[in-house]
């Protein structure tokens, strides 16, 4: 009896597939022959069968190419069979299924292809299989681990179907399992059961349904359990706090509900858990931030609501933390100045508000950090300008003002970074010096703004009923408190300056001499058209508020003012270029397109002017005032009275019919002198 191993010949390495030809064909007694980790080329040869008293084979790391020998189910004595990370094709060969004293089969990382032969079942004493990253087909075997004996089962990243079967609850010896990114399906709860010394579980990418097992008890031993990107439902079981081990926990893109259970807070050994892309909603538990070892925590794309938590700011090992697409509102805590650690921080698409405390510009180590879409307002905090580590930055679509910081993310960011902001100033497109904007920013206004102090966001519209209501009927609303902006067909339009520093446009309705509302029916044509329809080339309203004296329309806030009052200023107007005026042709063009054809029931305008297109600081355009606008029956014609501005008189009536199969608009119209 001997060994073969690369050492016993000179330059092994540089001599490749005859080397191997050689040692195979002269060593007729070996029972360990170890090649691996040689760059060996060429085919395992068939004549590797004649070696009989082998129970050692390790070719594992080469580049030996073309299919398994059948020869290898000669290897009777064989217990160790390692090929893996080589370019081996073809199929598994059945006559591996004669090697019954078997205890390791890697076969990872190669590209075999075909079916996972069946003859592998014979394999009693096998403990270790791994059959990963390769391209195979077709069902796992009924019989798997029937003779429960597996301690590793890894067959992750090929294209198997089908269910687990039912024979795997044998196998309670099982400390790994990865069944990763294939296309299994099948409900966990039936059969997955109770496994005690399991402790890496891995069912990611695959189409498995149903709901989280809830004897977790069972699980005494789990430290990393992957379920993502599959299509469980229900809620998390709040048990999942007994498998008190776990280390990872990721459960992210499914469809499970419910509130992520506060029993979290129970395995302090978690260093990442990722919830991401579910339907979870409520609040943000507090017990989270009990977590001191949690260094990736990912919560965004669910449906969370509520602040966020200062008790995060505990998870002082933080590296990752995500919160974003969500409806999370009040301010960003200062508590999160305390993650010393952070590299990674997307609070995106929520409904915060109040102003970026500065605590955030303390984060030495912070590379990425996502603020956009909120209501976020005020300056961002002189802080930031020692954010060296800084390389990616997000501040669009809030309500920011004052200079960037000068540091070389903001320096390198793109309009798309900064864009959408009330008053930001700096060298950077689209933005007013700073040096300007101070000397001249508030010349010419001397007024008083309009301050409203509740504010509840519902799914993106903010609704002012209650609020308005109680500061009308206790007279703290004055005239001489707000300074009007612009006239509107049927109001005056004031802007309105929130303590939040979130800045709203506010139509004001006034009343008859009989102290009814007057122009009832536009007040309700607005709210019925807006709140049918949502586009970006539409005024957005984002609340009313309905009195017989005082009613109110409440709009987003577009700094450009109307076209027509951009193009009467000649200096303005030079502004608009041509590819400018296109895109607002082609917005308005887009708007109409989505009205009459892309909502249900269509919307007709019936007074669209310059006056009624506003402009935003990138003189974006949206359609406004839609007192006039009439919702259509699809199956009948519908007929309107004269409806216009100013300037731009019909001369016939129009007669619109829309039907599912075809619709015709329109419009009789000539410009007069005014």
């Amino acid at each position: 009896m001997g060994c073969f191993r690369c050492a016993d010949v000179l330059s092994c390495f540089k001599r490749k597939d005859w080397i191997f030809s050689l040692a195979v064909g002269t060593k007729q007694s070996l029972t360990d022959l170890t090649l691996s980790t040689n760059n060996l080329t060429g085919s395992i040869p068939a004549s590797i069968g004649n070696l009989t008293n082998l129970t050692t084979l390790y070719l594992f790391e080469n580049s030996l190419s073309g299919s398994i020998p059948q020869e290898l189910g000669l290897l009777r004595s064989l217990t160790d069979l390692a090929l893996y990370k080589n370019n081996l094709s073809g199929s598994i060969p059945a006559s591996i299924g004669n090697l019954t004293n078997l205890t390791v089969l890697y076969l990872y990382e190669n590209f075999l292809s075909g079916s996972i032969p069946q003859e592998l079942d014979n394999l009693r004493y096998l403990r270790f299989l791994d059959i990963s990253s390769n391209k195979l087909t077709g069902h796992l075997s009924p019989y798997m681990c029937v003779h429960g004996s597996l301690i590793r089962l890894v067959v992750a990243n090929n294209n198997l179907t089908g269910r687990i079967p039912n024979s795997l609850r044998n196998c309670s010896e099982l400390l790994r399992v990865r069944f990763d990114q294939n296309q299994l399906t099948g409900h966990l709860s039936e059969v997955f059961e109770a496994f005690p010394k399991l402790d890496y579980l891995d069912l990611s990418h695959n189409n498995f349904y149903g709901d989280l097992w809830h004897k977790w008890d069972q699980f005494p031993n789990l430290t990393s359990l992957k379920i993502s990107n599959n299509d469980l439902s229900r809620n998390i079981p709040p048990g999942i706090g007994r498998a008190t081990q776990l280390r990872l926990l990721d459960l992210s893109s499914n469809h499970l509900v419910g509130a992520v259970p506060k029993n979290l807070g129970k395995l302090v050994f978690l260093f990442n858990l990722n919830l991401s892309n579910n339907k979870l909603s409520r609040d943000i538990p507090p017990e989270i931030g009990s977590l001191s070892s949690l260094q990736h925590l990912d919560l965004s794309g669910n449906n969370l609501s509520g602040p966020i938590q200062k008790k995060l700011g505990d998870c002082v090992n933080l590296l990752n933390l995500k919160l974003s697409r969500n409806l999370l509102r009040e301010s960003i805590p200062f508590e999160l100045g305390k993650l010393q650690s952070l590299e990674n921080l997307d609070l995106g698409n929520n409904l915060l508000t109040g102003e970026i405390p500065s605590g955030i510009g303390s984060l030495k180590r912070l590379e990425i950090l996502n603020l956009s879409h909120n209501f976020l307002s005020g300056s961002i905090p002189s802080s930031f300008n020692g954010m060296s580590s800084l390389t990616s930055v997000d501040i669009s679509y809030n309500h920011l003002e004052g200079p960037l910081p000068n540091t070389k993310a903001f320096e390198d960011a793109s309009f798309q970074a900064y864009r959408n902001n009330d008053r930001l100033c700096g060298n950077k497109t689209s933005l007013m010096p700073c040096s300007l904007k101070q000397n001249n920013g508030d010349k010419g206004r001397n007024h008083k703004k309009i301050v409203l102090l509740v504010v509840v966001p519902f799914l993106g519209i903010l609704f002012l009923i209650v609020a308005m209501t109680f500061l009308i009927h206790r007279n703290k609303m004055r005239d001489n408190e707000i300074e009007p902006n612009r006239a509107s067909g049927y109001g005056t339009v004031y802007r309105a300056d929130l303590p939040s520093g979130q800045v709203v446009a506010v139509k004001k309705y006034p009343p008859s001499q009989d102290g009814e509302l007057a122009n009832l029916v536009s007040f309700m044509s607005e709210i019925h058209a807006l709140t049918k329809i949502r586009h970006r080339h539409i005024i957005r309203l984002s609340g009313y508020c309905s009195h017989p004296r005082h009613s109110f329309l409440v709009y987003e806030f577009l700094e450009g003012g109307s076209l027509d009052k951009k193009l009467s200023c000649e200096e303005e107007a030079l502004s608009l270029d041509w590819d400018k005026r296109i895109n607002v042709v082609k917005g308005l063009a887009d708007a109409l397109s989505y009205m009459h054809h892309g909502c249900s029931p269509p919307v007709i305008h019936r007074d669209i002017s310059s006056k009624n297109v506003l402009l935003n600081l990138e003189d974006v355009a949206y359609l406004s005032d839609f007192g006039t606008a009439r919702l259509l029956n699809l199956q009948s014609s519908n007929w309107t009275s004269f409806a216009g501005t100013l300037g731009y008189a019909a001369t016939g009536t129009c007669t619109i019919h829309l039907s599912y199969q075809y619709s015709v608009v329109c419009f009789y119209v000539e410009y007069a002198n005014s």
